[in-house]
């Protein structure tokens, strides 16, 4: 493993994560990373890696920063931060990653969570907490996620709040396509008008990005007929959150139109 971000203990079924701290120096600009394309969605921000085969995708890993909740008001909102695969072009996923939410009577609330769905109805029943007493996020803390298959059609989930060291992983048979990656910035909501229930936060820095074991700035002949699509979410016309070009292998999702700046530093 050239560049592996973290190693899985098989045996122990928990993963151990080695990842560079993101105070690490700049990464040298690269000139022979992955094509990128650029898409819309409805409720997505972020960058999706895309392939033709089958199987191709059984690991995705990404750091990054739970941001602020700056939303108020009278209706609840969400916004979510994740790594998974699948989703994209398909009704399958499987995910892990944080959560803002906001309500008036509460404020705003931050949370852990994970999803496993085989179709859009399935999906729109909700993310999956996961109980506070195993993983109590805050804002700032810094969060590592992944999800890989250990074995055809069984697959770990993991999330580990780096700031706090708390770390839970849940492993589980699922069948999935395998071909699309993802690291997005997305509101969750799936009734309603969504525009309207979008948390807006600070923005958010998704760092040292990795596919099956090698991070996604790595040189194109490893990731044979893949495809990077650099995702704008946009809802009844309106640009609701846009990513940043990539530095390295991290990149930042900002609220709005403007495409903001890429992180000034990235271990990758």
């Amino acid at each position: 493993m050239r560049n592996a971000l973290f190693a899985l203990c098989l045996a122990a079924a928990i993963l151990l994560p080695v990842v560079p701290s993101s105070t690490a120096s700049a990464a040298p600009a690269r000139t022979d990373q992955l094509p990128v394309k650029t898409d819309t969605n409805d409720h997505w921000a972020g960058y999706v890696a895309v392939s033709k085969k089958p199987g191709y995708f059984t690991e995705v890993v990404s750091l990054w920063h739970v941001p602020v909740g700056v939303k108020g008001g009278l209706l609840a909102a969400q916004a979510a931060d994740w790594v998974g695969i699948d989703g994209y072009g398909n009704d399958h996923i499987i995910q892990v990653g944080t959560e803002v939410t906001y309500n008036h009577t509460v404020g705003v609330q931050y949370s852990a969570w994970y999803e496993m769905a085989t179709s859009a109805a399935e999906s729109r029943k909700g993310l999956k907490p996961i109980p506070r007493k195993d993983m109590d996020v805050h804002p700032g803390d810094l969060i590592e996620g992944a999800v890989q298959e250990l074995e055809p059609n069984k697959w770990v989930l993991y999330i580990e709040d780096m700031t706090t060291k708390q770390q839970w992983h849940k492993e589980a048979p699922f069948t999935t396509p395998g071909m699309t990656a993802e690291a997005i910035h997305e509101n969750p909501n799936t009734g309603g008008i969504r525009v309207l229930e979008w948390e807006k936060t600070t923005n958010v820095e998704f760092i040292s990005l990795a596919l099956n074991h090698e991070p996604v700035n790595f040189v194109p002949g490893y990731f044979q007929g893949v495809t990077l699509y650099q995702v704008s979410m946009v809802d009844y016309g309106i640009h609701l959150a846009t990513p940043s070009k990539l530095t390295g292998a991290c990149f930042t999702v900002a609220d709005g139109g403007t495409e903001p700046a890429a992180p000034s530093s990235c271990p990758l």
